[in-house]
């Protein structure tokens, strides 16, 4: 579980659509995953417990890339989620 004062995090997403988002939407696109990789997340006044993988998504905590590619549509879409911790 990511404690405040952990490491810098870094987090790869990568993308497998049917159609290429420009830069500005896949990044939106990625922020449910990051939020969700968060250890406590401020809904309505509330603590929401999330997955515990980084403490908050600002640069000091993590890291954040982004990345898509075109698959054909015989094929399922798919989001591929990587964390890396460097302090082990």
């Amino acid at each position: 579980m990511a404690q405040t004062g952990h490491p810098q995090r870094l987090i790869s997403i990568h993308q497998l659509r049917h159609g290429e988002l420009d830069d500005d939407n896949l990044f939106t696109s990625v922020k449910p995953i990051v939020d969700g990789c968060k250890t406590r997340l401020r809904r309505s006044g509330l603590n929401i417990y999330g997955g515990g993988l980084i403490w908050n998504d600002n640069p000091k905590h993590c890291r954040i890339l982004t990345s898509q590619a075109r698959v054909p549509l015989s094929e399922p879409c798919k989001t591929i989620i990587r964390v890396e911790r460097f302090d082990l």
